[in-house]
C-alpha cells in the first residue's frame, strides 16, 4: 500500500502502530513537506476531527515528515487560521553593522 491510498483514521493509525507496511519518501526539500502536510490536513477535514483521531494524524505527520511535535502544532494552528499551509521563511542578517565606513 502507498502513502496515497489511505483513506482512514484506521487505516493512518495501523500504519503509526508499525502493523501496516505502507510505502513512503519523505519529501527532499521544505516546500514539498509543507504540501504533503497541507494535503493530509485537508484529505482528513482536520478541524472537524475528535480528539483521538487528531491525535493519529499527528503522529502520523511526526512519522512521515521527520517535523517535531511542536512545530507541526504550530503548522496545525496556521492552517487552521488561514485554510492553508504556507512556508514563512525569515532570514535575519545576524551581524548587522553598528558603525558605517564613514565612522571608520
Amino acid at each position: 500500500m502507498k502513502i496515497n491510498d489511505l483513506k482512514t483514521i484506521e487505516q493512518m493509525g495501523s500504519f503509526v502502530e508499525g502493523s501496516q507496511a505502507v510505502a513512503f519518501a519523505v519529501a527532499s526539500n521544505k516546500d514539498e513537506r509543507y504540501q504533503f502536510i497541507e494535503q493530509i490536513l485537508r484529505r482528513f477535514h482536520y478541524p472537524h476531527l475528535k480528539r483521538k483521531e487528531k491525535g493519529i494524524v499527528l503522529k502520523f505527520l511526526m512519522k512521515t515528515s521527520g517535523y517535531s511535535r511542536q512545530q507541526l502544532t504550530r503548522m496545525i494552528a496556521r492552517y487552521s487560521e488561514s485554510g492553508y499551509l504556507k512556508r514563512h521563511q525569515k532570514t535575519v542578517n545576524g551581524f548587522e553593522a553598528v558603525y558605517t565606513d564613514k565612522d571608520i
